[in-house]
């Protein structure tokens, strides 16, 4: 009985893991290959991506898709979306954090 319940927890952490990655149906600010890990993601503080206003299920994120800024861990849809983060101005990813804490889009 343990070992049913066991191997059927195992199961359904590794169908979300698989779930965790850009869902976006939305267009241009996803690439599709930004396929989330089933192992080592990184806790953040948001459930939908401040710059391309898509949900993720869980605030874990693949380390390709978050990114720290002054303490935050931030969630991101897609690799799209972490690179115009990473091109941003201090100020205005000073706006983006805030929004991720609120778990709101820019």
């Amino acid at each position: 009985m343990l070992r049913a319940f066991t191997s059927a927890a195992i199961l359904s952490a590794a169908a979300l893991g698989l779930l965790a990655g850009c869902a976006s149906n939305k267009g241009a600010c996803c690439d599709s290959s930004a396929a989330a890990k089933s192992d080592g993601n990184v806790a953040v503080v948001n459930t939908m991506c401040p710059i391309g206003a898509d949900d993720f299920e869980t605030k874990q994120r693949p380390p390709e898709l978050a990114r720290n800024y002054k303490g935050t861990s931030i969630g991101f849809c897609c690799e799209g979306c972490v690179k115009s983060f990473d091109k941003m101005s201090e100020e205005k990813k000073a706006e983006v954090a805030k929004a991720a804490l609120a778990n709101k889009a820019l």
